[in-house]
């Protein structure tokens, strides 16, 4: 077979083993997890957070609640059981009444806000539990295919190389040498098609008759412009 043939070959082993390695490297990236799932793991500790906090502080404003509320049962019954007659001991009891009356109505006001803070705070963890057992289960099931992928990849990528391998064997030294060269400095494309009848594929550059002539024969011509070697 013509030096020619043998490199448009090898160029096409290369060409798959540099896709084939780009998309095995995607795949080893996204192994490393979903940043979809990481995001939503972390939406669901925050509002797991948000509501811990929430709940507490529904607890301390019910227990302050109590305490007002105990504290002003126990002032009204003594200002109601008939124990005390000095007028202005009773008139300071009375006053602290209305005084908690006063705080335990403005508390009231406040454990509206905190109660529908507790029910946002629940909803919104309820909603972001929901998602992150979506996302989990379509994880586990991704991370499966991605797991099969990485080794066919792997497989396909070592049987790419066996037939480099036997591939480079087969061309003279010097022809494969050139041919390195000229694969290094055109980032992984060094054989390129005549298209258009006269034009290389690779850069667009329009070939003279002369090169036209020798590859059409089978010769090893490099585009004048890009260096790239030209094949029909």
């Amino acid at each position: 077979m013509a030096d020619i043939h043998l490199l448009r070959d090898l160029q096409t082993i290369d060409t798959e083993t540099i896709a084939k390695r780009r998309e095995l490297s995607d795949v080893l990236n996204e192994l490393k997890g979903s940043e979809e799932l990481q995001a939503a793991r972390i939406i669901s500790t925050n509002s797991a957070e948000t509501l811990t906090k929430a709940e507490a502080k529904q607890r301390d404003a019910e227990l302050e609640m109590g305490s007002l509320k105990t504290k002003r049962n126990q002032s009204n019954d003594k200002l109601y059981s008939g124990s005390i007659k000095n007028p202005r001991e009773l008139k300071d009891l009375q006053m602290e009444v209305e005084s908690l009356d006063r705080r335990i109505a403005l508390r009231e006001e406040t454990m509206i806000e905190i109660l529908v803070g507790v029910e946002t705070a629940q909803s919104a963890k309820d909603d972001a539990d929901i998602l992150l057992v979506e996302l989990e289960e379509a994880w586990v099931q991704r991370l499966q295919e991605l797991e099969k992928r990485k080794v066919e990849l792997a497989i396909a990528i070592r049987d790419l190389q066996q037939r480099r391998k036997a591939q480079v064997a087969r061309l003279p030294a010097a022809t494969y040498k050139r041919y390195e060269k000229i694969l290094v400095s055109n980032k992984g494309l060094a054989v390129v098609p005549l298209v258009r009848g006269n034009t290389c594929d690779g850069c667009s550059t329009s070939l003279p008759q002369s090169m036209l002539t020798k590859v059409r024969g089978g010769g090893i011509v490099n585009c004048p412009h890009c260096g790239r070697i030209i094949h029909t």
